[in-house]
């Protein structure tokens, strides 16, 4: 009888233990319901088996935590292809805003009064007034694509130096990452709960997926692998040092640095995420479109170039460039022709030296809608329209692209708050259940104090 009571205490008090606990797993869930990475706890509740060295009862084996990790790596994949053409979206939006002509300052604009200025000189060949305006058209048309290349230059610049940016961050939650491993490893090992350090980890995990582009697989012994750009930058407790520099192209190059060894090549085409994204905009999109605009400024000199220098000046002269072009520096090297800088008598307007010729004025004013430029099969004035048309098609699609993955990236987060996230309904039953069973094993203990106080009596 005595041994029977005895194992009524035990069951009643780690019955009461056991249920306190789950209470306060499940206070932990209700207080975290709206804090960012948190994992909703279970106390994993086990029976005990009754032997003639154990008297039953119940305990909490240890606390579980919610994860689903096939949906966490989609998840972590979704957001990094959403940063990426938000981020290829945002880069574009200041090259975008210096090819718009709307306010009539424009490389666009600039054309249409050249081409003007030579259509009013052929109505008055010798007017001195109408050929210095053919200078002044010419040089806004100069100014308008230096201010184009100057605009894609120091986008470049500004990319390169957020670029820089992001692999602080990046190394950072790298070695954040890295010192949890260790951590979490330990906590392990010692048979201790790890969540609080586990979410963490997941925190870290997620916001690094958001700057580039991870490849995640995890350990027998808990630690995280983590690859990015074809190497490896977090293994167990140790981690690499990113890095970004130009290429003798003038594009973006990636290393990786470890401890002890020498710096690696980084694959750049397989950055993903913000930098991935910032990447394709400075060295994809960015680069066709400066490719484009090289190659309209050496169709347009040369198509205006070699019509007026078979033309004739004020003084008899034939042969002069109204341009000068480098073929080797681009865009940016278009300049008017320092031999015709204040002499309006210089432009040509005729094909001979009579005063009043004006066919080539003539000319160059419809060269608008000539096809001389992209090797004969598009005027100048589409030349460039495609060229602005190819831009707002690149940065269109970057933020369609940032828009159905976001929503693709809302649709997985709420798959995997289905299983990782705090349900206050799902709680509440919880927390009634728990206190129902704390009640009734308090019950229990009073009910073993009563017959213990009965077998006292009876003494």
């Amino acid at each position: 009888m005595a041994l029977s009571l005895s194992n009524l205490l035990y069951v009643a008090r780690d019955a009461m233990a056991t249920n306190a606990k789950a209470l306060d797993v499940t206070g932990q869930n209700i207080a975290n319901v709206n804090t960012p990475g948190y994992a909703r706890r279970r106390a994993d509740i086990e029976a005990r088996g009754t032997s003639s060295d154990s008297y039953g009862g119940v305990t909490v084996a240890g606390i579980s935590r919610a994860q689903d990790q096939l949906t966490q790596k989609r998840l972590l994949d979704i957001r990094g292809q959403q940063t990426s053409a938000e981020e290829r979206s945002d880069s574009l939006s200041p090259v975008e805003a210096a090819f718009n002509d709307a306010n009539g300052t424009g490389l666009s604009a600039g054309l249409a009064q050249f081409f003007n200025a030579f259509n009013a000189l052929a109505s008055k060949p010798t007017d001195t007034t109408a050929r210095s305006g053919v200078l002044n058209a010419a040089q806004n048309v100069v100014d308008g694509f230096q201010m184009a290349t100057t605009s894609l230059d120091a986008s470049r610049a500004d990319l390169l130096a957020k670029a820089q940016g992001y692999t602080k961050q990046i190394n950072e939650a790298a070695k954040g990452i890295a010192d949890l491993n260790g951590t979490i490893q330990a906590a392990l090992g010692a048979g201790q709960d790890a969540s609080d350090l586990l979410d963490k980890r997941d925190m870290l995990l997620t916001n690094l997926s958001k700057v580039i582009d991870v490849q995640v697989s995890t350990n027998p012994n808990g630690t995280l692998l983590v690859r990015a750009g074809g190497q490896s930058i977090v293994e167990g407790s140790s981690s690499g040092a990113m890095s970004v520099d130009l290429d003798p192209q003038g594009n973006l190059a990636f290393k990786l640095s470890s401890s002890g060894s020498t710096p690696t090549t980084m694959a750049a085409t397989n950055m993903g995420g913000s930098l991935g994204g910032l990447r394709q905009a400075r060295d994809e999109d960015m680069t066709a479109i400066r490719q484009q605009l090289d190659t309209l400024a050496s169709d347009f000199s040369t198509a205006v170039n070699t019509i007026h220098a078979g033309g004739f000046g004020q003084d008899g002269v034939t042969g002069r460039n109204l341009f000068s072009y480098n073929a080797a520096a681009g865009a940016k090297s278009l300049a008017v022709n320092a031999a015709m800088a204040g002499h309006p008598e210089f432009v040509a307007a005729g094909s001979t030296a009579v005063s009043g010729a004006n066919d080539v004025a003539r000319q160059l004013a419809s060269l608008d809608s000539l096809k001389s430029a992209g090797g004969g099969t598009k005027s100048i004035t589409e030349s460039y329209a495609d060229l602005v048309g190819d831009l707002g098609l690149r940065r269109q699609k970057a933020m369609n692209d940032a828009d159905v993955k976001g929503s693709l990236a809302d649709q997985v987060q709420a798959l995997h708050d289905q299983t990782t996230g705090v349900s206050l309904d799902e709680e509440m039953v919880d927390l009634t259940r728990f206190q129902r069973s704390y009640e009734a094993s308090s019950k229990l203990l009073k009910t073993f104090d009563e017959m213990m106080q009965t077998l006292i009596n009876l003494k």
